[in-house]
């Protein structure tokens, strides 16, 4: 039986229903990670050396306005500081400039074993919104071609407090400035993940706040232990080493106290551990995150290379200095006694403000670091030995 014409215009409104309901089905079930971001391979370095990375690294260029693309100018003449790849300001662009089997010198210690992206440094809150969904998106499909969860996404400052070697907190202070967290940005990524797994993070963002986490990282360490000074008028003794936990007793100016090699970071502190005389483990902080001794901190060590140093007379006065050494350690203070916490390799240069003092048989030169803590190299030692020079 043949239908009429009037059946088949009745039918019609049926079949373009049908077709919709097809097309919308074949929408969802496209892959989730499809880019909005443009990915654009201009590479400017061949790296320094062969990497094979197990973790992903967020940071920011610190350059407030400079574009993504004028940094691949910028690495294209001078490579020792290019990363793996750069963001665009509103997110627009994603620029390959490493290859990511090639290794970078973005994360101090942890070079060796992370990928790293740069987010250009916006200066709106417009582009910045841009930038953070088009971040997410590309962090989550980077994961997602290696493999990897969150748990492999760190922020720098995350990294620098896992290997050392470097002393950055960003990109913290970056997404403080537009009223986002590092912890809001795992969210987001393991929301586009789909996966809703958030990796435990550093319980502090490294300028002092805390985020939402409750989870401390806790490392022994035999070069953290020994006698402590208090170093301040009154520092208080808590049950747990959190802001949180209860004060049951307090240090003086002057009194000293032997920590174990226990210590953790947490509410923006180091805290230390010892066991009281009535055998309760007790928590103090020690000072901030800074990445290793410093004179300011509110427990001092007994005995620290700062206390023999000395003003030197070397003829050297403020200026760029130029490394001459193969490797040469920067220390949060004027001495072998503090935590190494950067490092400086031949040919590179630094800033020094004028200010030489003389300890342990070395010379030392004092900077103020990009994240505003006052820095030392071994400019030579006091015998003549010389390790930078002028210019």
């Amino acid at each position: 039986m043949t239908e009429t014409s009037a059946e088949a215009k009745r039918k019609l409104p049926m079949r373009s229903v049908l077709a919709v309901v097809l097309a919308l089905v074949a929408a969802l079930a496209a892959p989730c990670g499809a880019e909005a971001y443009q990915s654009v391979d201009k590479y400017v370095s061949g790296g320094h050396g062969y990497l094979n990375a197990s973790y992903l690294v967020i940071h920011e260029t610190a350059n407030p306005g400079a574009s993504a693309y004028n940094h691949t100018l910028l690495w294209s003449r001078d490579d020792t500081y290019a990363v793996h790849h750069v963001m665009e300001l509103d997110g627009s662009t994603v620029y390959n400039t490493v290859a990511e089997n090639r290794l970078c010198w973005h994360v101090g210690n942890g070079n060796g074993y992370t990928i790293g992206i740069e987010l250009a440094h916006a200066t709106n809150a417009a582009d910045f919104a841009k930038q953070w969904n088009e971040a997410v998106k590309w962090a989550g499909d980077e994961l997602r071609s290696h493999g990897w969860d969150t748990s492999r996404l760190l922020s720098h400052y995350e990294a620098a407090q896992r290997w050392g070697g470097s002393d950055h907190t960003d990109p913290n202070g970056y997404f403080r400035q537009y009223g986002k967290t590092w912890y809001e940005f795992k969210q987001a990524v393991a929301a586009y993940l789909g996966s809703g797994y958030v990796a435990p993070i550093a319980p502090t963002d490294g300028n002092g706040g805390t985020v939402a986490s409750s989870t401390t990282t806790a490392k022994t360490d035999t070069s953290f232990g020994g006698t402590y000074r208090c170093n301040t008028g009154r520092l208080n003794v808590r049950t747990s080493p959190s802001l949180s936990g209860t004060v049951v007793a307090g240090y003086s100016y002057g009194q000293t106290v032997t920590l174990d090699n226990w210590y953790c970071i947490s509410n923006g502190y180091v805290w230390g551990r010892y066991t009281s005389y009535s055998g309760y483990t007790r928590y103090v902080a020690v000072g901030k995150p800074t990445g290793g001794y410093d004179p300011n901190d509110y427990l001092v060590r007994v005995g620290a290379a700062a206390s023999q140093a000395r003003p030197a007379s070397t003829g050297r006065s403020a200026g760029r200095y130029r490394i001459v050494v193969g490797t040469l350690n920067v220390r949060s203070g004027a001495g072998t006694g503090y935590g190494v916490v950067a490092s400086y390799h031949r040919g590179q240069t630094v800033n020094l403000d004028g200010t030489f003092v003389t300890s342990g048989g070395y010379v030392w030169g004092r900077y103020t670091s990009y994240s505003g803590h006052t820095r030392w190299i071994a400019v030579g030692t006091a015998s003549g030995a010389v390790y930078t020079q002028r210019g």
